[in-house]
């Protein structure tokens, strides 16, 4: 079942990093400020943000280059211990920049999803 996820999230971060370019829309750089606000959202505290690089970034053993694709590159604390910080967003014209990752809970499959706006889950409704 893990491996099915990880295929799923693969196709699902390649999709989402061309559908910018099919639709002609230049998503707005990701600044180290929004960065950082996704990090908080994401339960870092005393995020300093040492670099976004644009176009870049990965989840697994995928890496995408695309306007659509950002990878931060920062430290913080998370649970009380210092930590690097290496993630990658996406873009999307309704979403703006966001981190997700998939959540399996009791046979139940969860999407996690920050964005500048907050945290939500997504789940298939029963």
């Amino acid at each position: 079942m893990k491996r099915e996820l990880t295929v799923v999230a693969v196709c699902f971060m390649f999709l989402v990093s061309l559908a910018p370019m099919a639709l002609g829309a230049q998503p707005k750089p990701l600044d180290k400020e929004s960065a950082a606000k996704l990090l908080g959202y994401m339960g870092y505290t005393k995020v300093s943000v040492a670099a976004v690089v644009q176009g870049i970034g990965g989840k697994g053993i995928a890496v995408f280059s695309s306007d659509a694709v950002a990878m931060v590159i920062a430290v913080g604390v998370r649970n009380d211990r210092e930590t690097e910080i290496n993630e990658s967003f996406l873009y999307d014209n309704e979403l703006g920049w966001f981190c997700y990752e998939f959540k399996m809970d009791h046979g139940r499959v969860t999407v996690r999803q920050w964005t500048t706006a907050g945290y939500r889950e997504i789940a298939v409704e029963r």
